[in-house]
């Protein structure tokens, strides 16, 4: 049962991206791009795929996806959290600019600085951004203050701790491509009985 839940979560945003990569213009090729991007860094499929959909989704250039992966993993390390939790809430911190997310991560400077400091370079007020300028105001942010502990994750690397959590995660992956066996063989069959049982409502 875990290893079907694992993969059904994974397969309906599997269906995603290509469904908004064409009504948004992006394109599929460029969102699994992104999604097989953060997977070679080891984030887990189901965070990497729902972490592109929502950088896609608030129209960040999907060339980033892989740089923030990389300064999230960083900054989960001093932050004492999983490198996708801290994907999870650098994203939520790029995508809505709450300033309480970048702290979670140890950014302590607050996302209205970083409007402000983006908009004078734009020769404007912070009140005159666009959503997508102030959504790029905290990404350029999240960059410059993930450069600061650049490389913090390969050295956690090197800890038996860390080592084990990452064990954790692919176990994780592991299941999701359990799943998927287990319904490429059984989805003809589970399809049917549904039709079937809609059939006789």
């Amino acid at each position: 049962r875990r290893h079907t839940r694992f993969r059904n979560v994974t397969g309906v945003q599997t269906c995603a991206l290509p469904i908004f990569g064409a009504s948004s213009g992006i394109g599929y090729d460029a969102l699994k791009q992104a999604s097989d991007s953060m997977r070679r860094l080891g984030i887990q499929a189901s965070i990497a795929q729902r972490m592109t959909l929502k950088l896609a989704q608030s129209n960040i250039d999907m060339k980033k996806a892989t740089d923030i992966a990389k300064v999230a993993q960083d900054l989960s390390v001093a932050s004492n959290i999983s490198a996708e939790e801290a994907l999870e809430r650098v994203t939520l911190a790029i995508t809505t600019g709450q300033s309480r997310m970048l702290r979670s991560v140890g950014i302590t400077d607050a996302s209205n600085s970083a409007m402000e400091r983006y908009a004078a370079s734009l020769g404007k007020e912070a009140s005159q951004l666009t959503m997508s300028e102030r959504r790029q105001a905290v990404l350029n942010q999240v960059m410059r203050e993930g450069g600061k502990v650049a490389g913090a994750y390969a050295i956690a690397l090197q800890s038996p701790a860390k080592l084990l959590t990452l064990f954790g995660d692919l176990h994780k992956d592991l299941e999701v491509n359990m799943g998927s066996v287990f319904v490429k063989g059984f989805g003809p069959l589970i399809k049917a009985a549904f039709k079937i049982g809609r059939a006789h409502v």
